[in-house]
C-alpha cells in the first residue's frame, strides 16, 4: 500500500537543519534516528502548524487494546530515493503491521480493524 505523507513544519526545520538523520545517504551522517509509526482515531486531523511532536498528537492515537500497542511500532530499515521525473523523494520501510486479537477494535464508534 502507497502512502502519501505530509510533514510538519516542525519536522521540515529540523530535517533543513541537520536535525533529523535518515543515516542511508552518502556518508559520515552516524547511526539513523529511529522513525516510529502509530494508528489514529478517526476525527483526527493532521496540522501542520501544530503537530510537530507525538506530544502534539497523542491524545487522538488509539489506545492500546485488541493487538495494537501505543508507540511501538518503529518503521525499521528505510530507503531514500530522489525522484527527478515528478520531482519528489520517495521514503521507503520495511513493512510494517498489526494483528487484531479478540474481537473488534472500537474508537468510540468506529470499527477500526479486525
Amino acid at each position: 500500500m502507497a502512502l502519501t505523507t505530509r510533514y510538519s513544519q516542525k519536522f521540515k526545520e529540523a530535517l533543513i537543519s541537520g536535525q533529523v538523520n535518515f543515516g542511508t545517504i552518502g556518508t559520515g551522517q552516524g547511526s539513523p534516528h529511529s522513525f516510529k509509526i502509530i494508528l489514529m482515531n478517526n476525527s483526527f486531523t493532521f496540522n501542520e502548524d501544530n503537530h510537530g511532536l507525538y506530544a502534539n498528537v497523542s491524545s487522538s492515537e488509539l489506545a492500546t487494546a485488541y493487538g495494537y500497542t501505543q508507540a511501538t511500532k518503529s518503521l525499521g530499515t528505510l530507503t531514500v530515493a530522489r525522484n527527478d521525473t515528478d520531482n519528489s523523494i520517495n521514503v521507503t520501510y520495511n513493512p510494517v503491521s498489526w494483528t487484531a486479537v479478540n474481537g473488534r477494535y472500537f474508537d468510540g464508534s468506529t470499527e477500526r480493524y479486525r
